[in-house]
C-alpha cells in the first residue's frame, strides 16, 4: 500500500492492519505524499502501529527532458530526505524513485530498486542511452476494399483529397482500439509549440502506416474511430486479411485480446 500523511497511515492501521505500505514524498510531482521539506511529518508517518512500512518512494516528473537540472536536484532533496530519516533513528526500507527514464539516464537514481514502465513497450517519451525495441503490434482485419477516384476525398474534415485513382482498403480499427493514442509531451518552449502545431495539422495523413506482408500501406487521411481507410494500391489485399499497426501498447484498449506471438 501507498501511504501519503500520517491521517492516511492512521486510516489504513485502522482497516488494514498488518498492512505492508511503502511512503510517498512529494519532490515535484505534486500529485500525493507529502513535501520533502517536511520531514517531521514524514517521520511520524513511521510511527503509526499496525503499519509495516518496507519503503520509501517519489516519483520524477521531468527526467525525459534533455535539461538535467531539475531531475538532479529533485534527486538530491530525496536522498537528503532519506538521510536525514535514518539520522532520526527511522528505517525508511527500500527506496525507489526511478521511472524507466530516469532508470536509464541517471544510474544514481536507481537506488534499492527502479520502477520500469514504459520501457518494457519499447516506448519512451525520452531520448535515453540504449537502443530499445518496441514490443506488441495491434492485429486488424480488411473489413471491405473501394476505389477512390481523382478529386475523392477521404477520412473525417476530408484532409484527404485524392489525385490519383486509388485502390482503397478498409480496416477494422482506429482510435478506439489505442491506434494514434498517444502520451503527449506538454510543450516545454516556443518551438515545441510550434512542433506541435505543426504535427497535429499532419496528423494522420501521411504520417501513419500499417504494414502488410512487410510493406508498408499509408492511412488515407486521419484515423477514424473503428474504421480507417488505407491505399493498398495494387497489393492483393482482400477482406479478411490482416494487417498490423504499430501502437503504444499501454494505450491499446483492455479488451483487445493479447495474443502471445
Amino acid at each position: 500500500m501507498t501511504v501519503t500523511s500520517p491521517a492516511y497511515a492512521r486510516l489504513l492501521a485502522s482497516v488494514c492492519e498488518g498492512a505492508r505500505a511503502h511512503v510517498k514524498v512529494n519532490v515535484g510531482m505534486g500529485r500525493f505524499g507529502l513535501k520533502y521539506t517536511k520531514w517531521q511529518e514524514i517521520a511520524s508517518i513511521y510511527q503509526q502501529e499496525g503499519i509495516r512500512f518496507e519503503g520509501i518512494f517519489a516519483h520524477f516528473p521531468q527526467s525525459f527532458a534533455g535539461d538535467s537540472t531539475v531531475t538532479v536536484k529533485q534527486l538530491e532533496h530525496f536522498t537528503a530526505l532519506t538521510e536525514e530519516l535514518k539520522a532520526q533513528g527511522i528505517d525508511v526500507g527500500i527506496r525507489h524513485i526511478a521511472n524507466s527514464c530516469a532508470a536509464l539516464k541517471y544510474p544514481e537514481a536507481r537506488l534499492d530498486a527502479v520502477r520500469i514502465g514504459s520501457a518494457l513497450t519499447g516506448r519512451l517519451p525520452g531520448r535515453v542511452p540504449l537502443e530499445l525495441k518496441r514490443i506488441g503490434v495491434l492485429r486488424a482485419q480488411v473489413a471491405d476494399v473501394t476505389e477512390l477516384e481523382a478529386g475523392d476525398s477521404s477520412g473525417y474534415s476530408m484532409v484527404c483529397k485524392i489525385k490519383n485513382s486509388t485502390h482503397a482498403a478498409v480496416i477494422t480499427a482506429g482510435y478506439t482500439d489505442g491506434w494514434g493514442v498517444e502520451r503527449h509531451i506538454p510543450a516545454l518552449n516556443k518551438t515545441d509549440v510550434l512542433r506541435n502545431m505543426y504535427h497535429a495539422l499532419r496528423e494522420g495523413v501521411t504520417r501513419q502506416t500499417v504494414k502488410w506482408q512487410g510493406q508498408n500501406l499509408k492511412v488515407l487521411g486521419r484515423i477514424g474511430t473503428q474504421y480507417t481507410v488505407i491505399d493498398k494500391g495494387d497489393l492483393d489485399l482482400k477482406p479478411g486479411d490482416w494487417v498490423e499497426i504499430n501502437v503504444n501498447m499501454m494505450m491499446a484498449d483492455s479488451g483487445i485480446p493479447r495474443v502471445l506471438i
